[in-house]
């Protein structure tokens, strides 16, 4: 099993404890590669991730150059749809197969997916995530969201920074040599990148410097913390030029946050079949694009979305985030008390339970026997299951939901995850649909 980046990271003193728990943290709120979070807080740049994903996978890593210059024909061999929607992008063939550009070199079912659609052997290669993203908008027009445009940009505007300018002759001390010498890109801070005290050393595709104790990272309610969040005056904030991805991210999750359904409206599902197996699952999530289309607005939206995770989990809960706070909205497979329900609020932080899918767009595995996880299922009233599921749905960049599910009495979840990231995408979708909707009625 290859082991996390943020463990390699921090035993190389690349980035320190509190520069990872940020990331880890910016990473769970705003969705991901961790290494994108990285270097978007300039505390690693592309070259030195580049290079220390492929050690950990041990697989080449896919430069610049590679995804610059793809031919036409390799590019036909993976169909638009099949890119965009694993983050790949095919670079070469070499001694029939076809070498793959990805993010997660261990995703099997990305490989296998472009296996069938291209008729060969994919052979995986790695690259940091905003080098793929880029190559996919280069190659297949698939549009970067504004967040990677923005860590473009600040990025842009370092190298500029960072050219040399002509020097005058001088009698003071000798030139710096070796490690000295590599040029010092301070980062930009006017981009809505976070400002940062670090500063990245010019990317030559062998190292960047190494944080120091003194340097921490932005801290909660900081600057940089309150341009991430929202705060008034950074970009997306309410107030703010371009405010208005906010606030309909702000009306479509209250009447979730703020409501959870009665008694009476749970008792109507009572009816329905609850059998757990994956063709019922993939049944459920083949229909839900239709279902979907034509639900009146968020809620109808969420209990489709848990109904279908419930046709492959014996027990599920749907958590919605609003303002970096966690509650549940609804659940299927247990018996949990309303009022306890609504009183009941987790803070979004790579902790407690959340702290499994911390680093990682999701996590299926058996529950750590760690205090803040087990005190989880004692709040609940709920015995702690062999497997558990956690993934996360994103909406205008946003944490907007996760999904927990576990395998209850049966032991696992039943299922590909694959098809429980399917429908976390499938509601993300959904909920830009309607905040596009109500935006229309307003014009």
């Amino acid at each position: 099993m290859a082991r996390r980046l943020g463990d390699v990271l921090l035993e190389r003193k690349i980035v320190a404890p509190d520069q990872l728990r940020e990331a880890l943290r910016i990473q769970l709120l705003r969705g991901g590669h961790l290494g994108t979070c990285l270097i978007e807080m300039g505390f690693i740049d592309e070259d030195l991730l580049g290079a220390t994903l492929a050690e950990i996978h041990q697989v080449n890593h896919a430069t610049p150059a590679q995804l610059d210059v793809i031919t036409p024909a390799v590019l036909d061999l993976v169909p638009r749809l099949v890119v965009e929607r694993r983050r790949v992008v095919p670079i070469a063939i070499h001694e029939n197969a076809l070498q793959l550009a990805t993010v997660n070199p261990g995703d099997l079912t990305a490989l296998e997916e472009v296996e069938f659609a291209s008729g060969m052997r994919a052979k995986a290669w790695v690259a940091p995530e905003i080098r793929i993203v880029r190559a996919m908008e280069r190659h297949y027009g698939i549009a970067r969201s504004p967040r990677f445009l923005r860590i473009r940009a600040a990025h842009a505007e370092a190298v500029r920074a960072a050219r040399p300018r002509a020097r005058q002759p001088s009698s003071g001390p000798p030139a710096a040599t070796g490690w000295d010498s590599v040029e010092v890109i301070p980062l930009a801070t006017n981009t809505g990148v976070p400002a940062s005290n670090h500063a990245v050393r010019h990317p030559t595709g062998n190292a960047v410097a190494a944080p120091q104790a003194s340097q921490a990272p932005p801290t909660p309610g900081g600057p940089a913390a309150g341009a991430m969040r929202g705060a008034p005056g950074a970009p997306g904030a309410p107030g703010a030029p371009g405010a208005t991805g906010q606030d309909r991210w702000s009306d479509i999750l209250r009447e979730l946050f703020y409501r959870i359904p009665t008694d009476q409206a749970r008792a109507a599902l009572a009816g329905r079949s609850s059998a757990v197996s994956e063709a019922a699952l993939k049944r459920e999530l083949d229909r839900l694009p239709v279902a979907i289309a034509d639900a009146a607005g968020p809620a109808a939206v969420a209990r489709l979305v848990l109904d279908c995770a419930g046709r492959g989990m014996s027990r599920c809960l749907l958590f919605v985030v609003r303002e970096q706070v966690a509650r549940i909205w609804d659940w299927r497979g247990i018996e949990l008390a309303p009022a306890k329900v609504a009183a009941m609020r987790i803070p979004v932080e790579a902790c407690g339970i959340l702290e499994l899918v911390a680093g990682s767009e999701w996590y299926r595995g058996p529950v750590p026997q760690q205090p803040s996880q087990i005190e989880f299922y004692r709040s609940l009233g709920l015995a702690v299951p062999t497997e558990a599921l956690i993934v996360p749905v994103y909406f205008e960049e946003r944490l907007a939901a996760f999904i927990y599910g576990d395998g209850g009495d049966l032991g696992h979840v039943v299922g590909k995850t694959d098809l429980y990231l399917r429908l976390a995408r499938k509601m993300g979708t959904a909920l830009a649909i309607l905040a596009l909707k109500q935006r229309l009625q307003q014009l």
